[in-house]
C-alpha cells in the first residue's frame, strides 16, 4: 500500500471538530481514509463549506472524494431554497472541479460525475454543462466521458441546439490521433438519445467515414463502429449511415457516366490508368484517396458489421473493393467476403454481371473446377502488398483454398520466384513469395536444389535472411544444406547472414560441432569466424567453447592495427575520408576517382571495426570480467573517438551503449565516469577531429545512463562559456543539444530556458557556420 504524509486541519470555530480533525503524521492510506470519513461525518455541512473553501492548495484525493460525498448528502437532507446556503454550495463545487482537475496522479471521473449530478440540482442546467465541457482542450480525455455523463440529462429543445456543437467538436477531435478511443462512449450516449435526429447522426457518421483526413476515417471505422455496434438505437443509426453513403455512391456514378459519355472509356479501361498511376508513383505513403475510394471505405467498414446477402448494386462495389489499388479496401473486402462464405450468405445467381476477378473469388469457394484460376490470379497480382494484415488475409485465403488450387499455386509461385528473385527492385515479392511457401505449407521447392543455391547467393541480405527462416531445420535435406552454405561462407568472403544462420544451425548441432567447422575451413575469414563465435556466445551461454581472454585480445589489437593505419596517431586525431581512401589503398597514380579496388579497401575496414566491436561487447554481456569489460570499454571508445566514417561511428556507437549497459550491472559505475571526463576534454580540445556524431551519440548514451544526477547537461552548460566558444566547439554543442531534444526520454523542463537562450546567444554572435547548426537545433 501507498504511504503518504499530510495535514488536514480543520479551522472552524468549533475546538472539538478541530481536535478531531487533526491529522499530521505518516501512516497508511487507508487508515487515513478511515479516520477522515469519520471525522467529517461529525461536521455540519457548513463547517465543512468554511474549512473547504478557505483552502487555496491542491488538496489529497482522497479528501475531495469523502467531501464531495458529504456535500451529496448534505444536499439531500437540507432545504435549499436558502440562496446563501446555496452559494456556499456552489463555491465548494468549483473548489472542487479545480482541485480534482490539477490532481498530478490523475483525475478522478467518478469524483467528477457525482460533482456534476450535484451541481444540476443547485440550479446548473445540463446545457451549461454541456456548453463548459465542450469548451475544455479535446486533449483532455476525461472531457468525452464527462460529456457522455450529461448529454442523457440535456432537455429535447437543447438536444437540437446541442447537436450542431457536437459535432463539430467530435468532428476536430477526430483528426487526432490518440482521440478515437476516448469519444465513443460520447458519441455513442448522442445517438442513443431518445431526443437525437436520427438522420443528422447518419449523415454525420457517414462524413467522418469518408472524411479526406485519414485519422478521421480510422477513428470512425475502428472506433466509432465498434462501439455503435454494441447498442440497438445506433446499430439502427449505422444502418441509415449505410443507407446514405449508397446513396452518395449511386450519385458519384450517375456524375461519372454523364461526364464520360462523350469520350467512351469503360470502367476497366478507367481502372487500367488508375493502376498507371498507382505504379509509377514511388512513395507508398503519397496514395491519393480519392471521392469514390473514400465512398467505398465508408461503405465497407459499415457492411462489415451486418452479415446479409448483398443486393446486386453491393456486389459491384464489392468487385470495386478487391480490385483497389488501396490495400486497406482490399483487406476489408476479403474480410467481409469470409464472413458471408461462412454464413451461406453467397448467392451466385447474382454473380453473372459482377467484375470477373469478384466473380472467380466468389465461385473458388464452392469448388466449380472451371474457375480455379480465380485464387492463383488474385495472390499474384497482389504480391507487392506492403500491408501485414492483407498479407495474412491472402495466406488464410490461399489456406482454405481446395487441393487443385493449391497445387496450380504453387506452380505459379515457384515461376515467379525464378523470375524476379535477383531484382533487387522487387526483392519485397520475392520475400512475400517465400513467406506463402512456408506458411501454406508448399515444400516442392525445398527439393529443388538449384534454385535454393540460386536464391542463398543474392547479393540481396533480406532476401538470404528470409529463405534462411523458411527451411525446416527438421528435415535432413535442409540441415545438409544449411551446413554446406555454413561451410562455403567461411571459404569465401560473404558475411551476410552469417549470424543468423549460426542461431538457425544451434537448433540441430552442438555448439562443438560448429567450431569443428570452423577449424577445418580452408580458408578462413578473421571476420566471419569473430562472427560465428559472437553468436555462439550470444546463444550459448552454459559454457565456454573458446577462450574469450584470447579473442579479446585479438579484436582490441585488430582495432587498434586498423586505427593506426587509417593515419590517427592519439585519441581525437581522425583522417579525412579522401585521406583514409589513400592510406587503406594507393594509387600508383593521382585521380579524382574512386577505384573499386579503394571501395573494397575500405568496406572490409568498416566491416572489420565493426565485428570486433560487435565481439568485445557479446564478451562484455556473456563473460562480464571487469579485466574484460574495461578492455572492450577502451577499445571501442577510441573506435568512436578516432574514425570519421560514418557507419563504423553508427554501429561501434550501438556496442559502446552495450558495453555501458554492463557497467552499470557489473558495478563499474566508475569507468562510466572516467571515460565522460576523457569525452569532456577532447569536446572543447580545439585540435580534436573526432566526428560530432560520435560526440552526440556518446553524450547520448552517457545522459541514458547517468541523467538522474544531469552531469552531462550540467557539463554542457557550465564547463562551456557561450562568449568563449569557438565556432568548431559551438557548432558542437548545437549538434548535442540536437541529438538531446530528439530523445523521447530527455525532461527539456530541466533546462528549457537555457537551450533556448543558448541557440539565440549563438545566432546572434555565431558564423554562418554556427547560425546553420542553431537553426537545426531551433527546429
Amino acid at each position: 500500500m501507498r504511504t503518504c504524509i499530510f495535514e488536514f486541519q480543520l479551522e472552524v470555530p468549533s475546538q472539538k471538530a478541530a481536535s478531531n480533525l487533526h491529522i499530521g503524521e505518516s501512516c497508511r492510506l487507508d487508515k487515513n481514509d478511515v479516520l477522515l470519513h469519520r471525522a467529517v461525518s461529525k461536521l455540519s455541512l457548513w463547517e465543512i463549506a468554511e474549512w473547504f473553501i478557505l483552502k487555496d492548495e491542491i488538496l489529497d484525493r482522497s479528501i475531495y472524494g469523502i467531501v464531495v460525498k458529504r456535500l451529496l448528502k448534505a444536499s439531500h437532507e437540507f432545504d435549499l431554497t436558502d440562496r446563501e446556503k446555496k452559494g456556499i454550495l456552489q463555491r465548494c463545487i468549483k473548489q472542487c472541479f479545480h482541485g480534482v482537475f490539477m490532481q498530478r496522479s490523475g483525475v478522478d471521473l467518478k469524483i467528477l460525475k457525482t460533482v456534476l449530478k450535484l451541481q444540476r440540482e443547485l440550479d446548473v442546467t445540463a446545457y451549461q454543462q454541456f456548453m463548459w465541457l465542450c469548451m475544455l482542450p479535446n486533449a483532455l480525455k476525461e472531457k468525452w466521458a464527462l460529456l457522455a455523463s450529461v448529454i442523457p440529462a440535456l432537455k429535447l429543445d437543447e438536444i437540437y441546439i446541442s447537436e450542431n456543437i457536437l459535432m463539430s467538436v467530435l468532428w476536430r477531435a477526430q483528426a487526432r490521433h490518440s482521440s478515437g478511443s476516448v469519444t465513443s462512449d460520447c458519441l455513442l450516449a448522442w445517438f442513443i438519445n431518445d431526443s437525437n435526429d436520427r438522420q443528422s447522426c447518419a449523415r454525420f457518421l457517414a462524413n467522418c467515414l469518408i472524411s479526406s483526413n485519414r485519422m478521421r476515417r480510422l477513428n470512425s471505422s475502428r472506433f466509432w463502429l465498434a462501439k455503435l455496434n454494441t447498442n440497438i438505437k445506433s446499430k439502427l443509426i449505422m444502418k441509415e449511415t449505410a443507407e446514405i453513403i449508397l446513396q452518395m455512391i449511386s450519385t458519384e456514378n450517375r456524375s461519372f457516366e454523364q461526364t464520360n459519355e462523350g469520350y467512351c472509356l469503360t470502367e476497366e479501361e478507367m481502372c487500367g490508368l488508375l493502376y498507371m498511376d498507382y505504379f509509377c508513383n514511388p512513395e507508398r505513403e503519397e496514395l491519393v484517396w480519392m471521392r469514390y475510394d473514400r465512398l467505398l471505405y465508408g461503405w465497407i467498414s459499415v457492411q462489415k458489421f451486418f452479415i446479409r446477402a448483398l443486393e446486386n448494386n453491393e456486389i459491384d462495389l464489392m468487385s470495386s473493393c478487391l480490385t483497389s489499388y488501396h490495400s486497406l479496401l482490399r483487406l476489408n473486402a476479403l474480410e467481409l467476403l469470409n464472413r458471408l462464405m461462412n454464413k451461406k450468405l453467397v448467392n451466385s445467381s447474382k454473380l453473372i454481371k459482377c467484375d470477373i476477378l469478384a466473380k472467380y473469388f466468389f465461385l473458388i469457394q464452392f469448388d466449380w473446377s472451371r474457375q480455379l484460376g480465380s485464387v492463383k490470379s488474385f495472390v499474384l497480382q497482389n504480391l507487392d502488398t506492403v500491408d501485414a494484415n492483407f498479407g495474412a488475409a491472402l495466406i488464410h485465403l490461399v489456406h482454405i483454398s481446395n487441393a487443385k488450387t493449391r497445387k496450380r499455386l504453387e506452380i505459379a509461385l515457384l515461376e515467379e520466384l525464378e523470375r524476379i528473385w535477383n531484382d533487387r527492385n522487387r526483392s519485397c515479392q520475392t520475400i512475400f513469395i517465400l513467406e506463402l511457401l512456408k506458411q501454406c505449407g508448399f515444400d516442392r521447392w525445398l527439393a529443388d536444389t538449384q534454385l535454393m543455391d540460386s536464391i542463398f547467393s543474392s547479393d540481396i541480405t533480406e532476401i538470404r535472411t528470409k529463405i534462411l527462416m523458411c527451411l525446416s531445420v527438421a528435415e535432413s535435406d535442409s540441415q545438409i544444406f544449411l551446413t554446406d552454405k555454413f561451410v562455403e561462407m567461411f571459404n569465401g568472403d560473404s558475411m551476410d547472414g552469417l549470424s543468423c544462420l549460426v542461431k538457425i544451425m544451434l537448433r540441430f548441432k552442438d555448439p562443438k560441432e560448429i567450431l569443428d567447422l570452423v577449424k577445418e575451413s580452408k580458408h578462413k575469414n578473421s571476420n566471419n569466424v569473430k562472427i560465428a563465435l559472437a553468436s555462439l556466445l550470444e546463444n550459448f551461454t552454459d559454457q565456454f567453447i573458446f577462450d574469450p581472454c584470447f579473442w579479446m585480445d585479438v579484436c582490441i589489437k585488430s582495432n587498434v592495427d586498423l586505427i593506426l593505419s587509417s593515419g590517427s596517431e592519439h585519441s581525437g586525431q581522425c583522417s579525412s575520408l579522401p585521406e583514409l581512401y589513400r592510406r587503406l589503398y594507393p594509387l600508383t597514380s593521382p585521380t579524382l576517382m574512386i577505384s573499386d579496388k579503394q571501395r573494397m579497401a575500405i568496406d572490409k575496414y568498416y566491416h572489420t571495426l565493426k565485428v570486433n566491436c560487435e565481439m568485445l561487447a557479446s564478451l562484455c554481456e556473456t563473460i562480464g570480467t571487469k579485466n574484460i569489460i574495461t578492455g572492450a570499454y577502451d577499445s571501442v571508445w577510441n573506435v568512436l573517438m578516432r574514425n570519421r566514417h560514418k557507419g563504423v561511428v553508427d554501429d561501434c556507437a550501438v556496442c559502446f551503449s552495450r558495453i555501458t549497459a554492463c557497467c552499470m550491472t557489473n558495478g563499474l559505475r566508475d569507468v562510466i565516469y572516467q571515460y565522460l571526463e576523457k569525452t569532456k576534454t577532447l569536446f572543447v580540445d580545439l585540435e580534436c577531429t573526432t566526428r560530432n556524431l560520435a560526440f552526440c551519440l556518446i553524450f547520448k548514451i552517457f545522459h541514458e545512463v547517468l541523467g538522474a544526477d544531469n552531469s552531462v547537461i550540467n557539463f554542457l552548460f557550465e564547463n562551456v562559456r557561450f562568449g568563449l566558444c569557438t565556432p568548431l566547439i559551438a557548432v558542437r554543442l548545437m549538434k548535442v543539444l540536437k541529438t538531446f531534444l530528439c530523445m523521447t526520454n530527455f525532461d527539456v523542463s530541466y533546462c528549457a530556458i537555457k537551450i533556448f537562450k543558448a541557440v539565440l546567444d549563438f545566432y546572434r554572435t555565431g558564423n554562418s557556420m554556427v547560425r546553420n547548426a542553431t537553426c537545426h537545433c531551433y527546429g
